[in-house]
């Protein structure tokens, strides 16, 4: 079978009477290529801030530890609170994502987001907890992380302010009990003295009667 070789003329004349065909062809690539082709994701912008945790140091302090009962690493706890629910709520009213009147779903669905969008850890052998924000941009990411770190501070001065009391009650209550019982027990020890001091009248009267019996009796 003779086979021809196609020269410039021949693709040409192809071209000529399929160019419909191929003009369709490529605008469905082309076009096929800008709507379905993965877009790139947009940029993320991440700002961090830090907070400190104080360690309670003072005898007051101390004792509002031992009688506020705290289970577990403190710091991972407070890493924790940071991301909790009500410190997002709060942060989302001061941002204005949510008012007191929003729907309950709709708080859930913002607070949810913005746990989504923080993370937090402890800067290892420091008391320091790092608070990292992302949003689509910078100045979102750097007021989310300053409001987060703000409302965190306030709630955590508000704690332990709240514990203080507790404990200032405790000691207080425990004080009254205690001074009712050192009552009850000089009560008791004047009781016990009185008794005494009258045994010794009676023994005093009764031997007093004995001396006067015995001198009447030589007398006699």
């Amino acid at each position: 079978m003779p086979q021809y070789e196609l020269n410039l003329r021949d693709y040409l004349r192809i071209f000529h009477k399929r160019k419909f065909t191929i003009i369709i062809t490529f605008l469905l690539v082309t076009t096929g290529s800008i709507f379905f082709s993965p877009k790139p994701p947009p940029p993320i912008y991440k700002t961090s801030t830090t907070v400190k945790i104080e360690q309670r140091k003072t005898i007051a302090g101390l004792l509002t530890e031992w009688i506020v009962y705290s289970p577990g690493d403190a710091m991972a706890s407070q890493t924790n609170i940071i991301k909790g629910f009500q410190i997002m709520k709060n942060v989302a009213l001061r941002l204005g994502m949510i008012n007191d009147n929003s729907p309950t779903p709709e708080i859930h669905k913002v607070v949810s987001g913005l746990q989504s969008s923080i993370e937090t850890e402890r800067i290892e052998r420091t008391n320091l907890i790092k608070i990292t924000a992302s949003a689509d941009n910078a100045k979102q990411a750097m007021d989310l992380a300053e409001t987060v770190a703000s409302v965190y501070i306030e709630a955590s001065l508000l704690e332990k302010t709240r514990q203080f009391r507790s404990a200032r009650q405790f000691i207080e209550e425990q004080l009254s009990i205690l001074g009712s019982r050192l009552e009850e027990a000089e009560d008791r020890l004047s009781e016990f003295e009185d008794k005494i001091n009258k045994n010794d009248e009676v023994k005093e009267v009764k031997e007093a009667d004995e001396i006067d019996e015995a001198m009447n009796m030589k007398l006699l």
